[in-house]
């Protein structure tokens, strides 16, 4: 019988990430429930989703006790991961079935580790995807200039920053980029371009 366990994200598409790798882990543990629950999902998370887990961290800490949690956060510019988790956790132990995976800058830096995969996606040049997308100081603004010079249209639209708007990205950029994770995106070559991607699928790996 496969293991259930909770996971807890800030956004959807860092859940549809999330959901593929575990899919493909060794196990092939099954997601019981996702946090936040869906109901009320924008009234919880609001526009920065990481503060959620961090207000929730020691909560799902003491709850792994009974079902394992993993959590998947993007480092953004906060410090370095083990400080980050330790300040959160407010200085309590660690339980051992919490599995806690901070994505370096952000999730989007793993769907661009697939570079001829997201060049397709895109429709531009693989030249311009970076061997190394974790040293993008911003992927999803990247990912949204990018799609501007997309030679399909409809990507132009759907996940480029529209001229004179304040949002980083397209209207249906985070969609757009679910359905790429879920049917196009190739794990075992993005886990080659980056290294904390691999760290996550061998964690995953041992649930």
């Amino acid at each position: 019988m496969n293991r259930a366990v909770n996971i807890a994200v800030e956004d959807r598409l860092s859940e549809a990430v999330l959901r593929l790798l575990l899919s493909r882990a060794k196990g092939k543990p099954i997601v019981s429930k996702s946090y936040p629950l869906s109901k009320g999902w924008q009234k919880d998370v609001g526009p920065n989703g990481y503060g959620y887990i961090k207000k929730s961290l020691p909560a799902f800490n003491a709850a792994s006790a009974v079902t394992p949690f993993v959590i998947l956060v993007d480092a953004d510019n906060r410090p370095c991961p083990p400080e980050t988790i330790k300040s959160w956790l407010e200085d309590e132990v660690q339980n051992p079935n919490l599995v806690i995976r901070i994505a370096i800058r952000e999730v989007e830096a793993w769907l661009l580790a697939d570079r001829s995969g997201i060049a397709d996606f895109l429709a531009v040049p693989e030249s311009c995807i970076p061997l190394d997308p974790s040293r993008i100081k911003d992927p999803k603004r990247y990912l949204s200039r990018l799609a501007a010079r997309s030679r399909r249209r409809e990507i132009r639209e759907d996940l480029a920053r529209a001229p004179g708007t304040r949002s980083k990205t397209g209207p249906f950029f985070s969609q757009s980029l679910q359905h790429f994770t879920k049917d196009l995106w190739d794990i075992s070559v993005a886990r080659l371009h980056s290294a904390d991607l691999n760290r996550a699928i061998l964690a995953l790996d041992k649930i």
